[in-house]
């Protein structure tokens, strides 16, 4: 299901900020779990959402309307990669621009179990975690050919996505179990 938003300046109606994002529904069935934790991961966007509507506000008041030649934009996308009666794998992609220039990507994932709606997490379907740095190595290497990367921070990363403090600052890999295995 798509939210379509649009948020104008209050007095001259100009645009100031769009939002597009997707929310998850789940019909019938007994799944009353799954729909809890769908519905704090989709609060999370509509968070974003909300404080960035607060910036606009702010930078409203700081640099006032022509500050806003082109608005601000939140877009987020669940694109599911596996939805059967044992497993609901989505990816996440979200897009913020906050004006001149400043815009960012991300991406996350929730992989839940679907009779539980308890998280699946990369420990309990990669059976020997200790190849995951090699393997991320390999790919980052593949792909960005002339691209440095920070050991350290690849160590956290993989640290982050094995054992997952929940803390929303130390996100692991967003990573999804489709029906052909990880990606």
């Amino acid at each position: 299901e798509d939210v379509f938003d649009y948020y104008y300046e209050p007095e001259t109606y100009n645009l100031l900020m769009e939002g597009d994002y997707d929310s998850i529904v789940i019909n019938g069935g007994d799944y009353s779990t799954l729909r809890d934790v769908l519905s704090a991961f989709q609060l999370k966007q509509e968070d974003r959402y909300e404080k960035l509507k607060e910036h606009v506000d702010a930078d409203f008041q700081e640099y006032g309307k022509g500050h806003f030649a082109i608005p601000y934009k939140y877009e987020s996308e669940l694109v599911p990669s596996r939805a059967d009666e044992g497993v609901l794998s989505v990816l996440k992609s979200e897009y913020i621009y906050e004006g001149e220039g400043n815009e960012s990507y991300c991406f996350e994932s929730i992989n839940l179990d679907v009779k539980s709606g308890k998280e699946i997490l990369l420990s309990d379907v990669i059976t020997d975690v200790s190849q995951l740095r090699g393997i991320l190595e390999k790919e980052l290497e593949d792909t960005y050919l002339n691209v440095e990367y920070d050991s350290a921070a690849l160590d956290g990363l993989v640290q982050a996505s094995v054992q997952p403090s929940g803390k929303e600052e130390e996100k692991g890999l967003a990573w999804t179990l489709g029906y052909k295995g990880l990606s």
